[in-house]
């Protein structure tokens, strides 16, 4: 059961920076659009 959680919480991160990193990409896409 440990072994689940932990794995689930390794998910999660991967999760949560592939968005940041997603979302850094956007925003960098959208200035270069409005400049």
């Amino acid at each position: 059961m440990e072994n689940i959680n932990r794995i689930r919480k390794q998910e999660e991160k991967k999760e949560m920076h592939f968005r940041q990193s997603s979302y850094r990409l956007l925003r960098k896409l959208l200035i270069h659009m409005a400049t």
